[in-house]
């Protein structure tokens, strides 16, 4: 028993490493800014940004994984859209797997569309499946429900 609660904790250590840290240079450009303040999906390629948004909002974002061959992902599109401009309370991002292929593989992105929800820089749910506006909104609300059931507080950072 002891062996395992140690090769687990050594596990959780090498993990927690390999995930980047935002870097402090690293700002939100004007444009990110005025995409998410007025309710329109950001596309972000740079993993920086990415990283940084992830860490810096205080509410939940949604995160859709496309690809530009993506049949199923361009009918989604307009759903997210639609998300982004009917619920300020979630930051809606975009990222094309295959132009941001580190980001996808961090993900365990294997087909596209894939959405994911963090919240306080956390990861809450991925699910790999195209979803209309009020199915996204339910995937947010669900994942953001289960991580308040289980003691993540607020969507506000402490």
């Amino acid at each position: 028993m002891r062996h395992s609660i140690i090769i687990w904790a050594l596990a959780a250590t090498m993990v927690a490493a390999e995930l980047p840290q935002a870097d402090p240079r690293v700002v939100l450009t004007e444009q990110v800014r005025v995409e998410i303040a007025t309710g329109a999906v950001t596309a972000i390629h740079d993993p920086r940004l990415f990283w940084l948004l992830l860490m810096q909002s205080r509410k939940p974002v949604l995160i859709a994984f496309t690809g530009e061959d993506c049949p199923t992902c361009a009918m989604q599109a307009p759903h997210l859209e639609a998300m982004a401009k009917a619920r300020t309370d979630v930051t809606v991002v975009a990222v094309d797997a295959g132009v941001s292929r580190d980001l996808a593989w961090r993900h365990g992105v294997r087909t596209v569309p894939t959405n994911v929800v963090y919240l306080n820089g956390r990861l809450l749910d991925s699910r790999a499946a195209g979803l209309t506006a009020d199915g996204l909104a339910a995937f947010v609300d669900t994942a953001a429900a289960n991580a308040a059931m289980i003691g993540q507080k607020s969507p506000v950072k402490p």
